[in-house]
């Protein structure tokens, strides 16, 4: 009695948390852009997990089934766990794309950068990426990789954004990235045929 009551509350939680998580994702999402298509089933998402010998989280698998390519709103950021070198003062950063079955051309390409242990899931601008752990330490994780640094190390460049996929959506909130000008650094050079 006492573990199927057990058992229904973990089933309950799992319900609330996946509400709220497909909540943030309609919340971030730009549905004003097309999607691309994703994985059209779960055979097609075991298959890909299959054929690299991987095994993602059940709740990415959801989103790449329901959700697959998507950009995020301009004015949605992230805040991670580690600053990056290129983390603005303000600790937002932001996430261009996320990728659905376009994954696929990225886990080939990158396969041997991020040595087998990282799924690159959205790209973070600038030639960066997020990627989620797909073996050993990093499984499940979310991390930053920035594409510049010693690649013969994957940890010298890669910075935990979150420790599980779900709570990635959930670091998201509504900011504008602020990008601070100073106006004495700009140069203005014109023509001399405008100056006529």
């Amino acid at each position: 009695m006492y573990s199927a009551m057990k058992q229904e509350r973990k089933e309950l939680i799992i319900y609330h948390m996946r509400r709220k998580s497909n909540r943030m994702y309609k919340k971030i999402m730009d549905v004003e852009v097309e999607r691309k298509k994703g994985f059209k089933s779960m055979d097609d998402i075991y298959s890909f997990e299959k054929k690299y010998n991987i095994l993602l989280p059940e709740e990415y698998e959801e989103f790449l089934l329901n959700y697959g390519s998507r950009y995020i709103k301009a004015d949605y950021c992230y805040t991670a766990l580690e600053n990056t070198p290129l983390t603005p003062e303000s600790g937002y950063q932001s996430v261009d794309y996320f990728y659905g079955s376009d994954i696929v051309g990225n886990m080939d390409v990158f396969l041997e950068e991020l040595n087998g242990q990282l799924l690159p899931i959205a790209d973070a601008g600038g030639g960066d990426f997020i990627c989620i752990g797909v073996k050993d330490e990093y499984k499940w994780k979310v991390y930053y990789w920035m594409h510049e640094g010693n690649s013969s190390v994957l940890g010298d460049n890669l910075y935990l954004v979150a420790n599980t996929f779900g709570e990635f959506i959930q670091r998201f909130e509504e900011r504008s990235l602020e990008t601070e000008i100073d106006l004495d650094d700009v140069e203005l050079i014109l023509d001399d045929d405008l100056l006529d």
